[in-house]
C-alpha cells in the first residue's frame, strides 16, 4: 500500500482526502501546513505528497522546495483553486486545479508510482 501525505489547512478537504483515497487503496496521512508536513516528512517513507499552494505559513511552492533538497526523486503533486498552472520547468510531478476529482489524483498518482518503482 503507498502511503501518501497530504497536505491542506481545509479540514473538509483534509477529511474527503483520506476517506476517498484510502477507499482506493491508499495509505493517507494528513499534515495542515507546512511545518507539520515537513516533521511528518522526516519520519515517515512516503511515496508521495499531495499539497495545497497556499497553505499558512511555508507555501506549497516552498514546501516543494524544501523536500526536494531533502529528496531529489520525491513525488509531489499540487493543488490550488486560485492558480490554473505552475512556473514552467517547477519539479512537481503534476498540478490539478481545484475543484478536482479525487479519482483523477488517485489515478495520477498509480501512474506516477509506477513509473517511479
Amino acid at each position: 500500500m503507498s502511503k501518501i501525505l497530504f497536505v491542506d489547512d481545509e479540514p473538509v478537504i483534509c477529511r474527503t482526502a483520506k476517506r476517498i483515497l484510502t477507499r482506493l487503496g491508499f495509505d493517507v496521512v494528513l499534515a495542515h501546513n507546512a511545518e507539520e508536513a515537513l516533521l511528518v516528512y522526516d519520519e515517515t517513507e512516503f511515496q508521495a505528497v499531495v499539497s495545497d499552494v497556499r497553505i499558512p505559513g511555508m507555501g506549497g511552492l516552498e514546501l516543494t522546495n524544501e523536500l526536494k533538497s531533502r529528496n531529489k526523486e520525491a513525488v509531489i503533486f499540487l493543488c490550488s483553486g486560485y492558480m490554473d498552472s505552475l512556473p514552467e520547468g517547477f519539479p512537481v510531478r503534476g498540478f490539478l486545479a481545484k475543484p478536482y476529482d479525487f479519482k483523477e489524483l488517485a489515478a495520477l498518482l498509480e501512474a506516477a508510482l509506477h513509473s517511479a518503482a
